[in-house]
C-alpha cells in the first residue's frame, strides 16, 4: 500500500476536478484616487492590488452573515457545507447569478474558521477586480476582522462597533518566502471607530511574533477584545499586552500552552505608546514536504484514500471529514482509525489496486495536515 503521510497537499492538487467557474460581478468600481484616502492597507501584492478596485463609491454584497445557507446537514457541520460549496462553484450562472459568488463566501468563511488563512484570502482573491463588491463585503471579516454579523458601509469599511468588540485579525499572505524564520507582513486599517472613539489598527507579523497595534487614537478610553490568529507550525508562547507580560492561565504549561485563538482585553485609550497586543513565538512554520512524483492521479481515481486518523476508531467528526473530501474531490475516501492501521500493515495485499494511505495520525501534527488536505481540494476549484 503506498504510503504518502505528510504529502496531502501536492498529492490533492494533482486531482482532476472541473474548472473553477469565473468570477461572478460587474464592472470595477474606480481605483481610490479621487481624493478620498484608503482606509484599507494592504500588503503590495496581489491582494493589495485587487483591494485597488474598491473604490470610494463601492457598496459591500452584504451576505456574509447568511452564507450558511448552502445545504447544511446539521450531523456534518461544517464539512458538509463545505463540500456543497465547492460543489456549487460548477453550477451553470443561468441557475442563479449569486450562487458561485455565495458559494465562495461561504468558503472564504469556512477557511477563516477553520484557521486556514492563506485559503480564506484565496477565495476572496477569487472574486477578481471585476467583482469590487464582494471584494468590500468579504475581506473586511479577515483583516481587521470584524464580527461575521458587523454591517459594512461603503468601501467595506466596517460601520461603528460597540465597546467590547471581538476582533479576529487573519494575518494577510506573506509578500515574500523565508524558510529560516516568520514571513513578514504589515497591514492597516485607518479610521475604525468604536463608540465614540476613532483609531487606526496594524496587524504586523515578523521573526519575532505577531501583534495588533491601536494608533492614532481619538477620543474616551474603549474596550475591546483582540483574538491573535494561529500560525501554521507554530505557537504564541508569551503575550504582552501594552508590553506587559501576561500571566499563564492556572494549570498551563508554558511548555505547550498556545495564546493563539484566546480573546484577550485591551483598553484603547489616547497613549504616547500605543495600546497592543503581542504574542511571541515559538518554533517556526513549518513547510510540507512536495509529494514524489509518480502516476497519482490515476492511483487515486482507481482506487480511492485511506484516511488514517488518530484514535481507535474515526468517530462521528472525521467520518464526516472523510465524507465531504470524498463529495467534494470525486474519489471514495475510507476513513479507519491508527489502531486498525496499524492492525493492516504486514497483512496480506487486497486485490490492485490499494488504497493510497494518507495518515494523519503519524503526522505529529493531524490538524496541520488536515488543514492541507482540505485546501489542496480546494485548490484545485480555484
Amino acid at each position: 500500500m503506498p504510503s504518502l503521510q505528510g504529502h496531502a497537499a501536492a498529492l490533492l492538487l494533482t486531482l482532476p476536478l472541473a474548472a473553477s467557474a469565473a468570477p461572478i460581478g460587474g464592472p470595477a468600481a474606480g481605483a481610490q484616487d479621487d481624493g478620498v484616502a484608503p482606509w484599507l492597507e494592504l500588503p503590495d501584492q496581489p491582494l493589495g492590488r485587487l483591494w485597488a478596485s474598491v473604490g470610494p463609491r463601492t457598496e459591500p454584497w452584504a451576505r456574509m452573515r447568511d452564507v450558511r445557507a448552502v445545504p447544511p446537514d446539521a450531523e456534518g457541520e461544517p464539512w458538509a457545507s463545505w463540500a456543497a460549496a465547492l460543489r456549487a462553484l460548477e453550477e451553470p450562472a443561468g441557475e442563479g447569478a449569486d450562487a458561485p459568488r455565495e458559494a465562495r463566501m461561504l468558503l472564504v468563511r469556512l477557511a477563516a474558521e477553520d484557521e486556514r488563512p492563506d485559503d480564506a484570502y484565496a477565495w476572496v482573491r477569487s472574486f477578481g477586480a471585476d467583482d469590487p463588491r464582494a471584494l468590500a463585503g468579504s475581506l473586511p471579516y479577515l483583516f481587521p476582522g470584524v464580527p461575521l454579523d458587523h454591517r459594512l458601509g461603503p468601501r467595506g469599511k466596517p460601520a461603528p462597533m460597540a465597546e467590547g468588540v471581538v476582533l479576529r485579525p487573519v494575518v494577510p499572505p506573506a509578500t515574500d518566502e523565508d524558510g529560516a524564520r516568520l514571513p513578514w507582513c504589515e497591514a492597516v486599517a485607518r479610521g475604525l471607530r468604536i463608540g465614540e472613539t476613532t483609531f487606526d489598527m496594524k496587524l504586523k507579523l515578523d521573526g519575532s511574533g505577531v501583534v495588533v497595534q491601536f494608533e492614532e487614537v481619538v477620543g474616551p478610553p474603549v474596550k475591546a477584545k483582540v483574538v491573535l490568529p494561529r500560525l501554521p507550525g507554530a505557537r504564541l508562547k508569551s503575550l504582552y499586552v501594552d508590553w506587559e507580560l501576561a500571566e499563564l492561565p492556572e494549570g498551563a504549561d508554558a511548555g505547550t500552552h498556545d495564546w493563539s485563538g484566546t480573546p484577550v482585553e485591551v483598553v484603547i485609550q489616547p497613549s504616547e505608546l500605543a495600546s497592543s497586543v503581542f504574542g511571541r513565538v515559538a518554533g517556526v512554520p513549518g513547510r510540507l514536504p512536495a509529494s514524489p512524483a509518480g502516476a497519482l492521479p490515476s492511483a487515486l481515481r482507481e482506487s480511492g484514500i485511506e484516511l488514517v486518523v488518530p484514535g481507535a476508531a474515526p468517530g462521528a467528526r472525521w467520518e464526516a471529514i472523510g465524507a465531504a473530501i470524498a463529495a467534494a474531490a470525486g474519489v471514495e475516501v475510507e476513513v479507519i482509525g491508527a489502531v486498525e492501521a496499524a492492525s493492516r500493515v504486514g497483512a496480506e495485499a487486497p486485490p490492485a489496486p490499494s488504497p493510497t494511505r494518507i495518515d494523519l495520525a503519524g503526522s505529529g501534527d493531524p490538524e496541520r495536515l488536515r488543514r492541507a488536505l482540505m485546501g489542496a481540494v480546494e485548490a484545485r476549484y480555484r
